[in-house]
C-alpha cells in the first residue's frame, strides 16, 4: 500500500495517510465522471516534465462503433482516447480501444468539428482552445492552423493517444498494451490511482504505466529509470538462477517495476514488483490471474486456510492476502517497506522469493494435480 506523507507550512511534523481501496460500489463510474471533469488529472508528461492543458470534447461521445468513454484533446491539438476498464476483459477493452481508433481514422478534422459541436459543450474545436488559453494565458501564441494540423495527425493515426484508467489496471491489459506498444509503437497507456482519504479530503495520485517505454522507443534508448530497473532485475535473475537452476526466467530483462517468475502455469505466477508513488514498497507474491474469477477464489481459500503452516514454513514470514484483487485476480504476498534499489533490498528479494519457490511451488502442483 502507499503512503502519503503531509504538513503544514514551517511545521516538522508530517500526516500520514495509507491508501486504500476504493469503494467498490460504482467506483469506475465516480472515476470516469472525475477524470471527465478534470482531464489534466491524466494529461501525459511532455519532455519538459509539463502536462499540457487539456479538455474533456467527448463524454459518452457516441461513434459508428460504439459510445467512446471520453475523447481529450490538449491546447496544442493533441488527441487522446480514454476507455475506462470497468469489468471488461483485456480482449474487450482493447478491442473497443481500436474500433474508436479505426472511426475517428475515418473522418476529417471539419468532421470532427461537427460531432465536437453537437456534442454541446464547445462550439468547435477552436473553441475548445480559446477557452483553454482564456484558463493558460502563457499559451497566448498557440496558433489554431498548427492545432488543426495537430489533430488531423491525431485522426491519421500518427500521434493518437489511448488511456486505459481504472483504480487497478489488470495484468492481462498491461500485458496486451505492452505488447502494442513494444511490437507496433503503439501510444497506448495504462493509468491507475492510489486513493487516500482523510477527513473531509480524497486525495488520487495518478500513476502513468508504459510511458517511459514509448520514450525508449521513440529514442532508441532507454531512460535513467529503465536502465535501473534494468540493471537490478538483471543482477537478481542472475542470482536467482544461480541458485534454483530450475527457474525459468524471461529471455529479456524488464525495464519496467515489476518481473514475473514463471512456475509453469501460465497465469500463475510468482512477482517481484515496486509499488508506490514514488516508490515505496517492494512485493514478493503469488499471483492467481486467471480469466475466471472463481478459479482464482478457489486457488486463494485454498492456501489462505493454509496461511498459518505456510508462514512456518517460510520460517516465519508474515504473508499478506488479497482478493478480490484488480477486479477478479488474487494474491498471497510477503512485503518491505523499501523503495530504493539497495543491496540490502536485493537480498531480501531473492532469498524470499527462493522460500516462495520452495514451499508454494510444490503444494500448487498438489493441489491442481488433485
Amino acid at each position: 500500500m502507499g503512503m502519503l506523507g503531509f504538513r503544514k507550512r514551517n511545521e516538522q511534523k508530517l500526516t500520514f495517510l495509507e491508501s486504500t481501496r476504493y469503494a467498490l460500489d460504482n467506483k469506475e463510474e465516480d472515476l470516469h465522471r472525475l477524470v471527465s471533469s478534470n482531464p489534466r488529472l491524466v494529461a501525459l508528461e511532455q519532455d519538459d516534465g509539463a502536462r499540457l492543458p487539456t479538455a474533456t470534447i467527448g463524454d459518452h461521445l457516441r461513434l459508428p462503433s460504439g459510445e467512446l468513454d471520453l475523447l481529450l484533446m490538449d491546447i496544442v491539438g493533441g488527441l487522446t482516447i480514454v476507455e475506462l476498464k470497468r469489468d471488461k476483459t483485456p480482449r474487450d477493452v482493447i478491442a473497443q480501444i481500436l474500433d474508436y481508433a479505426s472511426d475517428l481514422h475515418e473522418m476529417t478534422t471539419d468532421e470532427l468539428d461537427q460531432l465536437i459541436s453537437k456534442h454541446g459543450k464547445y462550439d468547435s474545436l477552436k473553441h475548445v482552445v480559446k477557452e483553454l488559453q482564456q484558463d493558460n494565458p502563457e499559451y497566448e501564441d498557440v496558433d489554431f492552423a498548427e492545432v488543426k494540423d495537430k489533430i488531423g495527425e491525431c485522426l491519421a493515426g500518427k500521434k493518437l493517444q489511448f488511456l486505459v484508467v481504472s483504480y487497478e489496471v489488470d495484468a492481462g491489459i498491461r500485458k496486451v498494451a505492452n505488447f502494442l506498444r513494444n511490437s507496433y509503437g503503439m501510444k497506448i497507456y495504462c493509468v491507475e490511482f492510489d486513493y487516500f482519504e482523510g477527513n473531509d479530503s480524497e486525495y488520487f495520485i495518478p500513476e502513468v504505466i508504459g510511458i517511459e517505454e514509448i520514450k525508449r522507443i521513440e529514442t532508441g534508448e532507454l531512460s535513467a529509470t529503465q536502465k535501473s530497473y534494468k540493471a537490478f532485475w538483471g543482477d537478481l535473475l542472475g542470482q536467482l538462477k544461480e541458485k534454483e537452476p530450475s527457474i525459468r526466467t524471461h529471455q529479456s530483462t524488464p525495464t519496467v517495476n515489476a518481473i514475473e517468475i514463471p512456475i509453469g502455469y501460465g497465469s500463475i505466477h510468482l512477482e517481484w514488483a515496486f509499488h508506490g508513488q514514488p516508490r515505496s514498497w517492494f512485493e514478493v507474491g503469488l499471483h492467481f490471474e486467471k480469466p475466471s474469477e472463481q478459479e482464482n477464489k478457489k486457488l486463494y481459500e485454498h492456501f489462505v486456510s493454509l496461511k498459518r503452516e505456510i508462514e512456518s514454513e517460510l520460517g516465519g514470514l508474515e504473508l499478506k492476502t488479497e482478493f478480490p484483487w484488480m477486479t477478479r485476480c488474487a494474491r498471497i504476498y510477503a512485503s518491505k517497506q523499501e523503495g530504493q534499489m539497495t543491496e540490502e533490498l536485493k537480498d531480501w528479494a531473492l532469498h524470499t522469493m527462493l522460500k516462495f519457490y520452495s514451499v508454494f511451488k510444490p503444494r500448487l502442483d498438489k493441489f491442481l494435480r488433485s
